[in-house]
């Protein structure tokens, strides 16, 4: 189901995406293409941390050893999602949808960190309802209100914005992330 799920999410986006091309015309659409890159790879600011999580989550024993390796991804993800929105607002600063597109990147940092922590504990319904939301969001913004770049932008923020927020409601409801602020050497070996 997760795969499939990804599928038609996939399909749906490169719907929308080859609807805009035809709404906003070669030359606006070459001009989003630096933001398009940016949104593409603005999971290299993450600087591949999270699979070394996920090795370390995978193999310790400990539950509260494991919550810290959550914790701290959330956290390191959260910082990194700052410096990403930053770095790209200022490489974006003469476009029209420069804050849309860092927050999207932002958000997709966040969105992906969550969703890392619920592939660790094995709960794909969470990750296949938080992606579901953004798709489905997306799709009816798109197709009620966007009629430009611009637009389509601020809408796909706003779609990630719905689903950050569903996956940070499961990820509380769950308990697989519990704030008990404990110090450091509680969870270092010696």
């Amino acid at each position: 189901l997760f795969s499939l799920l990804r599928y038609v999410e996939f399909f749906v986006l490169a719907l929308l995406l080859f609807h805009l091309a035809k709404l906003a015309g070669p030359v606006d659409y070459g001009k989003a293409t630096i933001a398009f890159l940016s949104i593409s790879y603005s999971a290299y600011f993450v600087l591949g941390v999270n699979q070394s999580l996920v090795k370390n989550y995978s193999f310790e024993q400990d539950a509260e050893k494991k919550v810290f390796i959550a914790q701290f991804s959330l956290l390191y993800n959260f910082a990194v999602s700052f410096v990403a929105f930053i770095c790209i607002y200022l490489l974006l600063l003469h476009q029209p949808f420069a804050f849309a597109v860092a927050l999207i990147c932002c958000l997709n940092i966040v969105l992906n960190a969550v969703l890392n922590i619920f592939r660790l504990a094995s709960t794909t319904l969470h990750i296949n309802i938080s992606r579901m939301v953004f798709v489905i969001v997306l799709s009816v913004l798109y197709w009620m209100l966007v009629n430009n770049i611009t637009t389509y932008f601020f809408y796909y923020a706003m779609s990630l914005a719905a689903a950050t927020v569903v996956s940070f409601y499961f990820l509380l409801r769950t308990g697989l992330l519990h704030f008990r602020i404990k110090p450091l050497s509680n969870y270092v070996s010696h």
